[in-house]
Order: structure tokens, then C-alpha cells, then sequence
């Protein structure tokens, strides 16, 4: 609280790679992912925990109810929840910006903009995805990630500067 550094700890990954938003664990802990790397480390700063993933996660790791969720670049999502190695759980079904991710709209549903077009929403318990909206050809297309409002309204921006909510039912 005082802003005093209580610990520092070498990942063993490129600096460049560490983009995606790392996550405060409950017990005290961190998740960070870089590249396709993902530690956990305790509150001291020591790692507890490092797996490889498949895939390049991008936006920010968050705390879903199963563990860590990880969204990876080309649409994949992986839970981690150590010692268990991260595991596939569903996918978005295309391209997720590196500065995109993904957002929780409900304890069981994870949304993100996928190739610029589309809004999609994935079941974490069955791994079922389902477009919730998608942009006309020729529209603007979404940028990423998306923001969760209240009773899972869904905002995402588009690049031509408008904001859209949408519901469960698109």
C-alpha cells in the first residue's frame, strides 16, 4: 500500500512478448501470460506454476469460474487452474486481435470481437459458440475487446466511431 516494491522475479520471456494483461489471483498471487507462456506466481513473487500454450494469448487473462481464462490469438480459449496443464475449453471460431480479448458477460459466458465482423459469445461449460451479432459487408468493422454493462448488455465499438450494445439474443 505504501508503494513499497515487495518483490521482483525474472519470467525467463522477452519483455516484448508480456502484452496481455496479467490478473491478481485471490490468494495474493499473479497470472501472467506472455507470448505462449503462462505463470502463476505467489504473492512473493516466486513462480508456482508455468505452461505453454498453443496458441499467442492476447488481452487480458481473467478470472473465470473454472480458473484462469486465456484467450489465444487465433480464437482458442484455455482454462489453468495448477497443476493441471492449461486446458482447451472452446473457440471463438477465428482471429482475435491482439488487443482485443475477451470480456465475462456471465459466470458461464465469455464474449469477443472476432475478425473485426463478428460478436461472438462462448458457453464455457459445453464449448458451444454462437455469433450474437456480426457486422454488413461494407459496415465498419468492430474493434476489440468488448465491455460488459449491466444484465450482460455487450458493448463493442466500431472503427467508424459508433458504440453498439447488444443483448443474450443479439
Amino acid at each position: 500500500p505504501a508503494g513499497a516494491i515487495v518483490a521482483t522475479t525474472a519470467l525467463g520471456v522477452r519483455g516484448r512478448d508480456a502484452d496481455t494483461g496479467s490478473l491478481a489471483l485471490r490468494d495474493g498471487g499473479v497470472a501472467v501470460a506472455a507470448g505462449r507462456s503462462l505463470l502463476e506466481l505467489d504473492g512473493r513473487g516466486a513462480v508456482r506454476a508455468r505452461a505453454t500454450l498453443d496458441d499467442r494469448a492476447v488481452g487480458a487473462l481473467i478470472d473465470g469460474p473454472e480458473g484462469t481464462l486465456v484467450t489465444g490469438e487465433t480464437g482458442a480459449v484455455y482454462v489453468f487452474r495448477p497443476p493441471a496443464p492449461p486446458r482447451k475449453i472452446g473457440t471463438f471460431g477465428g482471429q482475435v486481435r491482439r488487443d482485443g480479448g475477451a470480456a465475462l458477460a456471465d459466470p458461464r459466458t465469455l464474449v469477443a470481437v472476432v475478425d473485426g465482423r463478428r460478436l461472438v459469445a462462448l458457453d464455457l461449460s459445453s464449448g458451444a459458440a454462437h455469433v450474437r451479432a456480426s457486422v454488413a459487408e461494407g459496415g465498419s468493422p468492430l474493434d476489440g475487446p468488448p465491455a460488459v454493462g449491466p444484465n450482460g448488455l455487450v458493448y463493442a465499438a466500431t472503427q467508424g466511431g459508433m458504440v453498439v450494445g447488444v443483448d443474450a439474443v443479439g
